[in-house]
Parts: structure tokens; sequence; C-alpha cells
């Protein structure tokens, strides 16, 4: 990780799964998402075809996965991308993204910034 904020790890550093899935998730965010309230970036979101906003936990191990895998970094911090998760932390959302050699970030915040944007994903489980 380049940052893992205090505020985020507290409640959801130490999170685990116990079900494993695979995840097709987006490279980036939704075109058009950014700078977006939460609510607004959540009408975006095709859930008909079975898409959802990812969990803190999808989008980090999305993210490390993939860089491990290919050596591509998504979410990354060119442009500065960062993914509003569906964790909520006081008046903001987990945000996961700006993925740079120095690392990943995973970070809360408020404001509507024009590098927050909306990711999804859709789960396929084994069963």
């Amino acid at each position: 990780y380049q940052f893992f904020d205090d505020i985020v790890k507290k409640p959801y550093g130490d999170q685990t799964t116990d079900k494993s899935c695979l995840v097709l998730m987006t490279r980036g965010v939704i075109p058009g998402s950014r700078n977006k309230s939460f609510k607004a970036q959540g009408a975006l979101i095709p859930r008909a075809q079975g898409y959802e906003g990812p969990e803190a936990l999808e989008a980090v191990a999305g993210a490390f996965l993939r860089y491990a895998a290919t050596g591509e970094k998504l979410l990354s911090d060119a442009p500065w991308t960062c993914a509003r998760c569906q964790e909520k932390i006081g008046r903001g959302r987990v945000l996961v993204g700006g993925f740079g050699t120095s690392g990943l970030c995973v970070h809360s915040r408020y404001d509507d910034f024009e590098s927050f944007g909306v990711a999804v994903l859709r789960k396929f489980s084994g069963t």
C-alpha cells in the first residue's frame, strides 16, 4: 500500500472472506461517473446485467491480483482514479485507487472530486 488510512484500517483492515468466487471487475471507473454523488454514481451501475459496486476488499483484491498476474495497475494514478466502495465511513465512502509505483491507496473522503468514480463488478459463484 502507498497509503491505508487509519479511519478505514481500523474497521476493515483485518477483513477476510470465507467464500471464493470469480469476479469480473472494470479496469477503472465507469465513463461519466466522476465528480458525481455516490447516489448519482449508483444509478449508472447496470444492475439488470448483474453488476454491482465493489466492496473495499473486492476492489483491493482485484487491483492486487491483476497487478500480480499481469503487471497492470487497475484504478491507477495515471490519471488519478479512485473507486467509491459500498462501505460508509462517517460522511464519506471507502475509496480504493491511485495505484502507482508506490502502491495502492485506501482512504475515505466525502467530497466529490473528479478522480472519484464508480467501478463495477459481477460475481460468479462456483456453486
